[in-house]
């Protein structure tokens, strides 16, 4: 089989934000994991790519990209493929619009169709879904006249990926000069939440189109840190203690169920309350794609999760971690850090 593999920051070039927020080194890291594990299990690659990463590799058709015919480039790669797993950020309506590339082009998305898509990666849209369904997740406002007082605020892109453009504000009344300072950026609109304490936590799961059954990864703590007033994306950690996974596993169901579409990997962001019991804990979003934490979990389970993703057969399962290892960290650029023991 021939995967048609696309990673945004990889096929095209690379602009300020991609910068910024490290979206390009974190994009290169996911794309030659991916490659590693599809190539492992003997089948190829099609890929566009603005800089060969795959060159002399074995099963890998890779084109260079030409910016002035990306459009037809892409399906015309994907056309030559069987499946496509594709890996793109959510603002500009970038993974929704490379997802109806590949219309017409009878090469099958193994991820989330568009209508997911479109619900997942707007923030306001998503929080506005959660509370009708009664999912306990994070207060998401447009605007300073809705927000109650808490002890800090996160103001972020209402459609947005990797942090960027994403900080933190302590006083209320400090809010609109900072969302001023960021759309005259080009971010584009902003959604305001909540600093919520607690444990800020990552959990990947495959979703079988065909039956919907769900396999949970390791979850993750993620790494966040602070540049001024900037929140920045710094790696991750896994496994967690086994009640910190139970929890993250039991608020995923409930911010997954009726969201109709999602497929593939999908990433779950929470914060897990600092408490013993699960009152606190809350659902900040879902990546409907590929994410960072990928080249992380991939070298601590046994499973290859591309054959797992790939078979259509595969059920829901609890994945085995590798003999000797404990623990994995990693860095957005990649950098993967082993724990071993026994």
């Amino acid at each position: 089989m021939k995967i048609f593999l696309y990673e945004w920051s990889c096929a095209e070039v690379e602009d300020e934000c991609v910068k910024i927020t490290h979206l390009g080194s974190e994009g290169k890291a996911m794309f030659l994991s991916v490659a590693e594990d599809i190539l492992a299990i003997g089948h190829s690659i099609g890929t566009i790519c603005h800089t060969n990463y795959l060159n002399g590799i074995d099963k890998v058709d890779c084109q260079i990209t030409n910016k002035n015919t990306l459009f037809n480039q892409f399906q015309q790669c994907a056309r030559s493929c069987d499946v496509a797993i594709i890996i793109a950020p959510e603002f500009d309506n970038i993974l929704a619009d490379r997802i109806k590339w590949l219309e017409n082009t009878n090469c099958k998305n193994l991820g989330s169709t568009i209508d997911s898509v479109k619900l997942t990666s707007d923030k306001l849209a998503l929080c506005k879904y959660w509370q009708t369904t009664n999912v306990p997740s994070i207060a998401t406002w447009e605007n300073t006249l809705d927000v109650n007082n808490y002890s800090g605020f996160i103001i972020k892109p209402r459609y947005g990926a990797g942090t960027c453009n994403t900080q933190y504000i302590m006083e209320r009344e400090d809010i609109d000069f900072a969302m001023s300072k960021i759309i005259a950026s080009g971010s584009g609109p902003l959604v305001i939440q909540p600093y919520h304490v607690g444990i800020p936590i990552s959990i990947s799961a495959l979703i079988s189109r065909e039956n919907h059954s769900m396999t949970f990864m390791p979850a993750c703590s993620q790494s966040i840190r602070f540049k001024g007033n900037q929140l920045e994306y710094d790696g991750g950690t896994c496994p967690l203690e086994h009640h910190l996974q139970q929890r993250a596993i039991n608020l995923s169901i409930k911010a997954i169920s009726g969201i109709a579409g999602l497929s593939g990997w999908i990433g779950i962001d929470m914060i897990i309350g600092n408490n013993l019991e699960d009152s606190q804990d809350v659902v900040v979003e879902i990546n409907p794609r590929l994410t960072t934490s990928y080249i992380g979990i991939r070298h601590i389970v046994k499973d290859n999760l591309m054959e797992c993703w790939f078979d259509p057969t595969y059920e829901n399962r609890q994945l085995e971690l590798k003999h000797g290892i404990i623990g994995v960290t990693w860095l957005p650029d990649g950098t993967v850090n082993l724990l071993e023991g026994s």
